[in-house]
């Protein structure tokens, strides 16, 4: 669980990431590049596709894969926010700010009005409870 922990500003980014290059496709204007393009959408008999179509298309997977893998992450940032919420008090406010706001230990220790050691015996703590409530 701990793994997934460290990703989870990562994972958030990378969200941003793909729905960036979403809008990029999306705005990206393609020009008609031949003769070829029928007004009335009607293809004549052995029509062969123009480059056209072939980069709407293109755009129109990549956008889908970039959707398909935003759905994955955001299910896995809810499932790591959900296992968090799972944490108690000082447990779940320790890995708050070990994890998510990414605080050094003095920090952390600051906090929570505990020395250093004590701070990390916390975090253990609660990343062995998570690690028993994910891997069962």
């Amino acid at each position: 669980m701990e793994e997934k922990l460290i990703k989870y500003n990562e994972i958030k980014a990378e969200i941003d990431k793909l729905k960036w290059l979403i809008a990029v496709k999306e705005r990206e204007e393609v020009q008609a590049g031949g003769p070829f393009l029928e007004i009335t959408g009607i293809k004549a008999q052995g029509y062969k596709s123009n480059a056209l179509e072939n980069q709407i298309v293109k755009n129109v997977d990549e956008i889908r894969l970039y959707q398909k893998k935003i759905e994955e992450l955001e299910a896995e940032i809810r499932m790591i926010d959900s296992m968090i919420n799972i944490l108690e008090g000082t447990e779940k406010q320790v890995v708050v700010l070990r994890y998510i706001k990414q605080l050094k230990w003095e920090g952390i220790a600051a906090t929570i009005n505990r020395d250093m050691s004590r701070a990390r015996a916390i975090c253990d703590r609660a990343i062995t409870k998570l690690d028993e409530i994910y891997n069962k």
